[in-house]
C-alpha cells in the first residue's frame, strides 16, 4: 500500500542517515498539530512543531498516506507552512502579531501522488513503481524493502559524511569553464524559453554536488555535461508523467460525464414512465361540479 511505500523509503534513509523525520501529511495531522513553533501566550512559552528540526535532518513530508477531509484555515496555514519549510529552508515561528523566519538547514522531501499539495520543490523526480511491487510481486513494506549489508551501509555512510563536510565549500569554476557555462545556458533558453536564471542556479548547484561527489574540487567539462545530461533524462520523464497523468484525468474526465449523462437518462425515463402512468390512471374529461 502507499503507506508502506513510503515507509520503507524512510527505513531506508533511516539506515545510512543520522537523522530522518517521517511527517504523515494527512488531514487529521494538518488539524491536530502545529507544523511550526507558535507562542503560547498563556503559559508564556513557545509551543514546538513538527517542522522544528535540528540541522542535516531528512523531513520526508508523505503525501501517499493523504485521506479525503476539509481543511479549515489552520490546516491549510499549517499546509502553507510546510510550503515554505520546503522552498524557503526556514520555519515561521508563530508569534500571533507576526511570524519570524528562522533558517533550517534540513534536507526535505515530498511523496506525492501527483502534482504535491506542498508546494515548492526545486526538483520533481517520477518514480516508476510498478503495481506498487518490488521483486517477486511483493509489496514495498518496511519488512521487505531491501538493505544493503553493514559493511556496505557503513561505506555509504561514510561517502555522505565527506560531502556533509565540504557544506560550504566553494567550487572552482574556471574562466573557459564560465564560458562555456554561459553558451550552454543561451543556447537552451533559446529552445526554451521558460528558462531562467534560477534554473542554471539549480544546474550549477547539481553540477557542484557532483563534483564534490567525485572528490573533485574544480568543475570540469565532463561534469558539467554529466549534470546537463541528468537534468535532460529528468525532464524527460516529468515530460511523461504529465502526459500521462493528463491523459488519466481526461479519461477520468469522460467517465465522470458518461455517468452523469447515464443517470439523466434514467431520471427521465422514469419521470416519462410517471407522467404515462399518471395519464392513464386519470379521466379523459373532468367531472362537472354541481352548482
Amino acid at each position: 500500500g502507499d503507506e508502506k511505500v513510503g515507509g520503507g523509503l524512510v527505513r531506508v534513509l533511516e539506515s545510512v542517515c543520522p537523522r530522518v523525520a517521517d511527517v504523515k501529511v494527512t488531514v487529521k495531522n494538518l488539524e491536530k498539530f502545529n507544523f511550526a513553533p507558535k507562542k503560547d501566550f498563556i503559559l508564556n512559552r513557545l509551543v514546538s512543531g513538527v517542522l522544528q528540526v535540528s540541522a542535516g535532518t531528512v523531513v520526508v513530508l508523505d503525501e501517499l498516506v493523504l485521506d479525503e477531509g476539509k481543511l479549515t484555515h489552520k490546516g491549510i496555514e499549517r499546509l502553507q507552512a510546510a510550503g515554505h519549510f520546503v522552498k524557503e529552508l526556514s520555519v515561521q515561528y508563530d508569534f500571533g502579531a507576526y511570524k519570524m523566519p528562522f533558517s533550517c538547514k534540513a534536507l526535505p522531501v515530498v511523496l506525492s501522488h501527483g502534482r504535491p499539495l506542498v508546494m515548492g520543490a526545486d526538483f520533481v523526480v517520477p518514480v516508476d513503481l510498478p503495481g506498487g511491487c518490488g521483486e517477486g510481486g511483493q509489496e514495498n513494506s518496511e519488512e521487505n524493502v531491501p538493505v544493503a549489508p553493514e559493511e556496505e551501509l557503513a561505506q555509504i555512510r561514510y561517502f555522505l559524511g565527506l560531502c556533509a563536510a565540504r557544506e560550504g565549500q566553494r567550487l572552482l569554476v574556471g574562466d573557459s569553464m564560465n564560458n562555456r557555462i554561459s553558451a550552454d545556458f543561451a543556447d537552451r533558453r533559446q529552445q526554451d524559453k521558460n528558462l531562467s536564471i534560477e534554473d542554471l542556479q539549480k544546474w550549477l548547484a547539481l553540477a557542484r554536488a557532483r563534483a564534490f561527489s567525485l572528490g573533485e574540487e574544480e568543475l570540469s567539462v565532463a561534469v558539467w555535461r554529466e549534470t546537463l545530461a541528468l537534468e535532460d533524462k529528468r525532464k524527460g520523464r516529468e515530460k511523461l508523467w504529465e502526459s500521462a497523468r493528463a491523459t488519466i484525468m481526461k479519461e477520468a474526465a469522460k467517465q465522470r460525464k458518461d455517468a452523469e449523462a447515464k443517470k439523466q437518462k434514467a431520471q427521465q425515463e422514469q419521470q416519462g414512465a410517471h407522467q404515462e402512468g399518471t395519464k392513464a390512471g386519470d379521466p379523459s374529461v373532468p367531472p362537472m361540479q354541481s352548482g
